[in-house]
């Protein structure tokens, strides 16, 4: 099998934009402290275009990318990334994932394991209260996040339906 940059060159640019919202877009785009848990719903969102294997790597080396910055849940991260990626996969072959809500659900479950192990591992005090303030809205968020993006990658909303409207 010959390798080729330009099969992992997208995988790449997720990577660098997960980078690059964690960096500057994250503060700017929470909402009363609900946050866009953009890795989780990137990762969710190849598991379920592509094969379970590329899906797996690429959770693994998302979960990197977010957790430089705080060494000590890179692990633990990294693990939930690679559960994310296979249940997402899952779904993908035993569900209908053709419908919306379904594919909002594979999301918004990803994002909330994701925050549940983040919350746990990163923590120190009452976690159970950080739990309901911080990571079922930014789950919320994410999942309107994911709506509004399978709105346009499915084509319910595109420019040809605008300009029909107007």
């Amino acid at each position: 099998m010959k390798f080729s940059l330009l099969k992992i060159l997208p995988y790449l640019v997720y990577l660098f934009l997960i980078s690059m919202y964690q960096i500057i877009l994250a503060e700017p785009l929470s909402v009363w402290g609900a946050h866009l848990a953009i890795a989780p719903m990137v990762i969710a969102l190849v598991a379920i275009y592509k094969p379970q294997v590329v899906a797996i790597w690429f959770g693994a080396s998302a979960a990197f990318v977010v957790n430089t910055g705080s060494p000590e849940g890179a692990a633990a991260g990294m693990i939930v990334a690679a559960f994310i990626a296979i249940g997402a996969n899952y779904f993908k072959s035993r569900l209908n994932l053709e419908s919306l809500p379904a594919k909002v659900a594979v999301v918004a479950a990803g994002c909330l394991l994701f925050e549940l192990v983040r919350v746990t591992f990163l923590s120190t005090s009452d976690v159970f209260r950080i739990y309901l303030v911080d990571s079922l809205p930014s789950t919320a968020y994410t999942a309107v996040a994911a709506y509004i993006f399978f709105l346009f990658k499915d084509r319910y909303i595109s420019y040809e339906r605008v300009r029909e409207v107007f």
